[in-house]
């Protein structure tokens, strides 16, 4: 950072302080989340320490091993345990489920079909940006990662002060999309969602790459690090894609077509990537495809969260 970006970036968690506080993070968010991100960055790590993780919390283990016996893994047996599951599934995707469904269970709900959305949102974002980089053959873990996490900002707002988050909607959505979401979020708020995650993603100290992957999510083209630039493009471009599929993170006047988010993808983010149209619309055709199934199997559960935590005890 510049010394101009450590002023800007010292304004802005200021603002962060003040309107979120030092208390916003739940217990699962400060632990078992931080935990399996370091599992991702950890090469040694093994699925003993994955299950190990996962079986703190009876209530997400419960939620994981629930994605793992539903009907799109189409496994003959009930799956009892984690271990069982990893084996199974495998490391790498048990790792996703058990990411996907802790992010979400530990905020608190107090709008609950707004939270909804964003989580819908996120998780499709997590999915989409997972199989661009998938094609690209290179930062799968971390795309995933930074996609279900680009709007965590979001998130914290609506879960510490809902009616600052519903005053932001609603004068969006009376600016009938003359002025950005952001520009609503800075006008009231003097902080957008983008630095509100990314302060909250220092706190939590995941790595350099997926927190400016989260500052960058709506411009990629910032001066970075060439992987938080690569991770900023692929979930700019697996947010677009998510919205046009009728996902949106909030309400909005302003429609985003499947052919308008094409264009403007093909446009602005896919040169830095070295994606040509060919490769594109084999992404395009994989997201439509596997990556919505995907996606709906996750929210599916997301949902059946929201009505009860569960204290079962689950076998690693």
């Amino acid at each position: 950072m510049s010394q101009l970006d450590l002023a800007v970036f010292k304004a802005k968690f200021d603002q962060y302080r003040k309107l979120i506080g030092p208390g916003a993070f739940p217990k699962t968010f400060k632990g078992i989340v931080h935990q399996i991100i370091a599992v991702s960055q950890d090469p040694h790590a093994s699925a003993k320490d994955l299950a190990a993780i996962v079986s703190s919390d009876p209530a997400i283990a419960v939620k994981v091993l629930t994605v793992v016996n539903s009907p799109y893994y189409g496994l003959r047996n009930e799956v009892a345990s984690l271990s069982q599951a990893i084996a199974l599934l495998g490391f790498e995707e048990t790792k996703k489920i058990a990411l996907s469904v802790s992010v979400f269970e530990g905020f608190k709900r107090k709008d609950v079909i707004e939270l909804l959305r964003i989580w819908k949102h996120s998780i499709c974002v997590g999915v989409f940006s997972r199989i661009i980089a998938e094609h690209l053959r290179h930062w799968d873990t971390d795309a995933y990662t930074a996609g279900l996490l680009h709007d965590i900002g979001k998130i914290l707002l609506y879960s510490v002060h809902p009616e600052a988050a519903r005053m932001v909607q609603n004068n969006y959505l009376y600016e009938r999309g003359k002025v950005s979401y952001i520009e609503i979020e800075n006008r009231f708020l003097q902080i957008d969602h983008v630095w509100i995650g990314y302060c909250s993603a220092c706190q939590w100290n995941l790595p350099i790459s997926i927190r400016e992957a989260i500052l960058a999510h709506h411009n990629p083209a910032l001066p970075l690090q060439p992987v938080s630039s690569a991770l900023a493009h692929i979930v700019r471009i697996a947010d677009l894609l998510a919205i046009s599929l009728d996902f949106p993170s909030v309400l909005s006047a302003v429609e985003i077509t499947p052919d308008v988010a094409v264009k403007r993808i093909s446009e602005h983010y896919l040169d830095p990537l070295r994606i040509d149209q060919e490769a594109f619309k084999e992404i395009l055709d994989k997201v439509a495809t596997t990556g919505m199934a995907e996606a709906a199997n996750l929210i599916n559960v997301v949902q059946s969260s929201v009505s009860s935590r569960s204290a079962i005890s689950v076998p690693v």
